[in-house]
């Protein structure tokens, strides 16, 4: 069925590669006619208002690693994992594809919690003039979890994709 405007579509799914140790989550959203592709574009690289929309940013600082010509971010991240929660710095190198309306960003340099990360967003404009954003996550945590709870991990990952997912959602609307 196709989303109304008060009813947007969004579905996500997982993957794990338990040998490699790496998650990845995809969410796809279907914005309601009234959404423009491209007011969703300039929200998504509106890096420093990350924090108004997103529930697991707390600060986003915008840098330029000038020996790389590169554009980075510096987030104060949220997370929550069985009953622990905290914060997190991370620094991300920024990849801003305007053409093709793609957004990556990729792990600077490895932390204690991470190994590998890459979140990619990228905007389109379907057939019939709907905005559809697709967002993928994939991680590599330093440590890999316990096999009892590798399926919680996997879990976690795509709810992470869901919850930004409806926080954009809920900023558009």
């Amino acid at each position: 069925a196709s989303p109304t405007a008060t009813s947007p579509k969004l579905e996500t799914t997982t993957t794990s590669d338990v040998p490699n140790g790496t998650y990845s989550a995809t969410g796809k959203l279907v914005l309601p006619h009234s959404v423009n592709a491209d007011d969703v574009w300039d929200m998504l690289l509106d890096y420093e208002r990350s924090s108004d929309i997103f529930h697991n940013i707390e600060e986003a600082v915008v840098m330029h690693d000038e020996s790389r010509n590169q554009k980075q971010l510096v987030e104060q991240c949220r997370w929550v994992f069985l009953v622990f929660s905290g914060t997190f710095e991370l620094l991300l190198d920024v990849d801003e594809n305007v053409s093709e309306r793609v957004l990556t960003f990729s792990l600077g340099k490895p932390g204690a919690f991470m190994q590998a990360f890459e979140g990619r967003w990228q905007v389109m404009t379907a057939d019939d003039g709907q905005a559809v954003v697709a967002h993928t996550l994939t991680v590599r945590p330093s440590l890999p979890p316990p096999a009892l709870v590798s399926g919680y991990t996997e879990a976690v990952f795509e709810r992470q994709v869901k919850r930004v997912m409806e926080d954009l959602r809920n900023a558009l609307l």
